[in-house]
């Protein structure tokens, strides 16, 4: 019996030192964590809806996309990403675009309300979506990659700055 009452103190121990974390990530739960993963989350929603004009709402006016190359060619900015958007969402349909949140690193100096405040997530994603392709027959896309998303605190909102 004695080994039993043991063991289970020794259980709720344990426990109680245990952090939370938001749903079933390995994210802390925090207020500013729970903000950024919403606003990433609207974002999803988004690329599955192809909403285009609620994206560019989303972006700060410092945006830049680098596709995940190092040649310069390859990268632009936000004025750009209509264009950008556009002609991937003409040409996409049925699009399933999932995230699993893996770490968010802060850069905030002087807080979220400072003069700069910026959040780097990594995510992996898990993306399906369909496109004709040479013969003329949709062809389902199955994506799989890991992304990190860089988002700033801009008017009292956070913006994507990278990532995209």
């Amino acid at each position: 019996m004695i080994r039993i009452l043991v063991i289970l103190f020794a259980l709720l121990c344990g426990c109680a030192g245990t952090n939370r974390t938001i749903g079933s990530t390995r994210i802390p739960d925090s207020s500013n964590n729970r903000e950024v993963i919403k606003t990433i989350e609207s974002y999803r929603v988004a690329v599955e809806k192809k909403d285009i004009q609620k994206l560019l709402l989303m972006t700060a006016s410092s945006y830049t996309e680098d596709r995940g190359s190092i040649r310069p060619k390859d990268h632009y900015g936000r004025a750009q990403l209509p264009a950008e958007l556009r002609d991937f969402f003409s040409k996409a349909e049925d699009i399933r675009y999932s995230l699993r949140y893996e770490k968010i690193k802060w850069d905030c100096p002087e807080g979220k309300d400072g003069d700069y405040c910026r959040a780097m997530v990594e995510v992996k994603i898990d993306a399906s979506f369909t496109l004709e392709n040479a013969l003329g027959q949709p062809s389902r896309i199955d994506k799989q990659d890991q992304n990190r998303l860089i988002l700033i605190w801009v008017d009292e909102q956070w913006k994507f700055e990278e990532g995209m």
